[in-house]
């Protein structure tokens, strides 16, 4: 919210510069993101001695000026002003820097700008001479202001001397971030509150306005929707005449982020933007009758809103209108004789805004359910100045006041007639009185700090609320106001009270009680290692959505032919029943994701086309409900990884390094089994959607699976978008390693004799696997044997139709002695018989 700081000071007493205030709402919650100074009070508007005037070589109107700025060097500027002639050399004057706001001296309507280095006909200015109005010290603009202060020098700011109306057009804007439970000071009166109690200084709450009577005939009013709307005032004002808005009000509207359209409906933005309460002005006689219902929208029902007037087209005649906006049977309507004339709370119709020739308008003020309005906003897609303030909150007994202060401002500048004008009030929704009996005890509890009761029950009466003793000592009854719906329980006082105190009193001390025994967390610490050995390995982390939407995870069930597959999703857990989100913000995230793989795939997607090296992984949650307790789904954490495109990044001495591919998946799975295993892990060939057939392996710990690895099919890849690429992923469950992570590994000492290496081929039938000719290699050779190692696999006519030879390289060790290789050969002669019965296998 834009603040200006003379409009503030109308209602608080407080005196203090602009940095103090911003430093005081700032430690309060109320942060001031920036400080905008206009006009004299700029920090950029310096004072500066003219060191010479010459004819503008390109323009005859044009003076180019030298100035003097102290520390900033010499400045140059160009101008058109009559009364700076030559003989102005050695004259001090007012010069803008670049970033100084200035106000538009020519402009009819007030509006400012930024100064900013240019050419003007050719030559270089970058700094302004400021005339009386840019300045806001006055209205000429017809010369440059020149400067009689005899203590200043050249370089210093000018606010600093100059001698500043209290009326000035120049002015000091505080930029505040509103928190979502600071609607209170979405106003320059709630802010004003806040100020002076955070200051000790004055709150001064006048406004001018006019008294209108009650009087239920006033305007017909029919609220059947009180849940939604618990309050809505309207009154009837005639004789109006629209004109333009006066300076003063312009000015204030420009300064808080408005533009001025015309009286009225600056006097709507100016209450509400005082008061915070908005408003809103039909014009009568354009309502479809002098009455208004309020109700929830009818499923299908449109409007067109204010926002949707047809734009011009290019040879100024008026193009097609855009079409209405469809409303839902969840939004609540503001009616006139039962067609919608305003999405309550949101925007105003088109059909009854005010024109040129308005007479008579219906006056309203209302109240409604924050939650709707926020729903309301985001469906439609349109956000206001009043949905953002009903959808934190308003004060419902704003309405008669703001009614009333614009009443007035109508009187003032639009001639509106308001003797016998009554005011017509529906509050079905009033709400009791809140109060809380307040444990000063508990107060000083939670702030950590001895408070008397009268400092105390001080700081909360600062703020609006009523507080009054109680019989008992220990206890303070305290009132809360009606604008102040974030406050409910005692907790909530008390921060109230360390806010205004200030949280500088607050004093940092040690527990009294002994920190809790430190225990491990397993799971934590198993997932940090996980993560860096992949980031290690060159792998990027991710972190996708949660959500996702069942088309997406439906892909990785295709095969061949881009047709979904008979076996589901191989395993991956892709299909089955979905956590789905009652009110998705998108269609595209509808459910909770059940595999990681997808997210990464479309991540894949994302960016093949300009990676050619793509090498990522997350560690994450998925949620499965079949797997629940019935009542919650499971939340199943995984880790998934997806790799694409060259291991490394070509340089000159390898142009076309090897892309990954099965096996170098294969193998940084290996390598994260090998620094944390699983006990008995093996890997088997695996058939399913998402897997290319025969480029695809399951991880079996025991008997149960524990992932899956492998190639993604081209379907699927094409389903995702991702040509022209192979893709290698794998997906494994998390909790495996969650359950070994504390297990102790034991230690297997080093060698002190060196190995024995011997090479071994064997012929064996083709469905024969390696990992079985590996087991059988060490369950006959004894515990002599150290490893085994693939070396060669080979298949052709030496070795004959369905059979394949593997050739090992076997190492040999011994604890306490070196191996002889007759040993060896003792071994080697034992085990082939036992390879020969068990396996069928033949030396070769």
């Amino acid at each position: 919210m834009r603040v200006p700081l003379s409009w503030l000071r109308e209602f608080t007493d407080c005196e203090l510069s602009a940095e103090d205030i911003a430093r005081r709402l700032t430690l309060a919650g109320l942060e001031v993101e920036a400080i905008e100074r206009i006009g004299v009070f700029s920090n950029e508007v310096r004072v500066a001695r003219i060191e010479s005037v010459q004819a503008h070589p390109a323009a005859d109107r044009l003076k180019v000026v030298d100035l003097d700025v102290g520390a900033d060097g010499t400045r140059r500027a160009i101008t058109g002003a009559p009364n700076v002639t030559e003989s102005s050399a050695g004259r001090l004057v007012p010069a803008a820097l670049p970033g100084a706001i200035l106000i538009e001296g020519d402009a009819e309507d007030f509006d400012v700008f930024s100064v900013e280095p240019k050419a003007l006909r050719g030559t270089d200015s970058d700094t302004v001479l400021c005339s009386g109005k840019e300045l806001g010290l006055s209205d000429d603009h017809e010369g440059i202001l020149f400067l009689d202060l005899p203590n200043a020098k050249p370089g210093d700011k000018l606010h600093e001397h100059a001698s500043i109306p209290r009326d000035a057009a120049a002015d000091i804007v505080l930029e505040v971030a509103i928190l979502p439970n600071y609607g209170r000071c979405l106003s320059i009166i709630g802010m004003a509150r806040e100020l002076a109690a955070l200051t000790r200084s004055a709150f001064r709450l006048r406004l001018d306005a006019v008294h209108l009577p009650s009087d239920p005939n006033a305007v017909e009013i029919e609220i059947t929707a009180p849940d939604l709307c618990p309050r809505y005032t309207g009154a009837i004002l005639r004789g109006i005449t629209v004109r333009e808005s006066p300076p003063w009000l312009k000015r204030r509207l420009v300064l808080t982020g408005h533009k001025p359209i015309n009286c009225v409906v600056d006097i709507t933005n100016y209450v509400m933007v005082e008061t915070g309460e908005p408003m809103h002005a039909f014009d009568l006689d354009r309502l479809p009758a002098p009455s208004i219902r309020v109700r929830r929208a009818r499923a299908g029902e449109t409007i067109a809103t204010l926002d949707q007037k047809a734009p011009e087209g290019q040879d100024g005649s008026e193009a097609a209108p855009p079409p209405p906006r469809e409303l839902d049977s969840d939004m609540l309507l503001i009616t006139s004789g039962d067609e919608p004339v305003a999405v309550a709370g949101v925007i105003g119709g088109l059909h009854s805004q005010i024109h040129d020739d308005t007479r008579s308008v219906l006056l309203e003020a209302a109240n409604f359910d924050a939650t709707s309005i926020r729903k309301t906003s985001a469906r439609l897609k349109v956000m206001t100045e009043s949905s953002y303030r009903f959808s934190r909150e308003v004060d419902p007994n704003l309405t008669i006041v703001a009614i009333q202060r614009a009443a007035f401002l109508l009187r003032e500048i639009a001639d509106a007639e308001v003797e016998g004008v009554g005011l017509s009030d529906q509050f079905p929704g009033r709400a009791p009185k809140r109060e809380l009996d307040v444990r000063l005890a508990m107060i000083r509890r939670s702030l950590g700090m001895d408070l008397a009761a009268d400092e105390i029950a001080s700081a909360l009466s600062r703020l609006g609320f009523e507080v009054e003793p109680t019989s008992d000592p220990g206890t303070l009854h305290v009132e809360i106001p009606g604008f102040r719906n974030d406050v409910a329980i005692e907790a909530d006082i008390a921060e109230e009270v360390i806010r205004v105190i200030g949280f500088d009193r607050l004093k940092p001390r040690l527990l009294e009680e002994p920190l809790p025994r430190q225990r491990r967390n397993p799971s934590w610490e198993i997932r940090r290692a996980i993560r860096e050995y992949l980031a290690g390995a060159g792998l990027q982390e991710i972190v996708t959505y949660s959500l996702t939407h069942p088309d997406v995870e439906e892909k990785l069930t295709l095969g061949s032919n881009d047709e979904k597959t008979s076996d589901g999703d191989g395993g991956i857990g892709a299909s089955g029943p979905r956590l789905t989100v009652l009110h998705p913000s998108t269609k595209e995230r509808s459910s909770m994701r059940r595999t990681l793989l997808s997210g990464l795939l479309e991540i894949v997607a994302r960016n093949h086309r300009e990676r050619r090296r793509i090498a990522l992984f997350e560690v994450g949650l998925v949620w499965r409900p079949e797997a629940g307790d019935g009542t919650l789904p499971a939340e199943i954490p995984q880790i998934a990884i997806a790799l694409s495109g060259p291991i490394d990044e070509p340089t000159w001495a390898d142009a076309s390094p090897r892309s990954y591919g099965f096996f170098e998946l294969k193998g940084l799975i290996e390598g994260l089994l090998d620094r944390h295993p699983l006990g008995d892990t093996r890997l088997e060939r695996h058939r399913g959607a998402p897997w290319h057939p025969g480029i695809a392996a399951r991880l079996i710990q025991g008997e149960r699976t524990i992932g899956f690895l492998g190639e993604i099919h081209p379907s699927v890849l094409r389903a995702f978008d991702i040509e022209g690429r192979r893709v290698v992923a794998a997906v494994l469950d998390f909790e495996p390693w969650v359950d070994h992570a504390s297990e102790l590994r034991k230690f297997t000492p080093l060698l002190r004799f060196p190995p024995v290496r011997q090479d071994l081929s064997l012929v064996v039938a083709e469905e024969i696997t390696t990992e079985a000719v590996e087991n059988a290699l060490r369950e006959t050779a004894g515990p002599l044997l150290l490893s085994t190692r693939l070396a060669d696999l080979y298949r052709g006519p030496q070795v004959g139709e369905g059979r394949k030879s593997l050739s090992f390289r076997l190492e040999y060790g011994a604890p306490d002695r070196s191996l002889t290789e007759e040993e060896v050969n003792a071994i080697r002669e034992r085990i082939l018989p036992l390879l020969r019965e068990r396996i069928g296998a033949e030396i070769r």
